[in-house]
């Protein structure tokens, strides 16, 4: 997100997080996916991001690691 802001100025920017198996999205904990987010925010700021996972995310991921993003980015 950092170097999406740095080439797109205050376009808007989509991603952050990996879709793989092994990424801090499916296999971390609460608090790992929560410091994730906050990372990414204070990178690219809070206008004119929309935090996602490349193109899809694997379809056997808990729908809770999910919320847990939104609900992290909406504080």
């Amino acid at each position: 997100m950092k170097k999406g802001r740095e080439l797109f100025g205050g376009k808007a920017l989509i991603g952050g997080f990996d879709n793989t198996k092994e990424s801090v999205l499916y296999k971390g904990s609460r608090k790992e996916i929560e410091d994730y987010v906050e990372n990414l925010i204070s990178e690219a700021g809070k206008e004119g991001i929309i935090i996602g996972a490349d193109c899809t995310v694997p379809a056997d991921i808990d729908i809770e690691r999910l919320k847990w993003v939104r609900e992290k980015a909406a504080e």
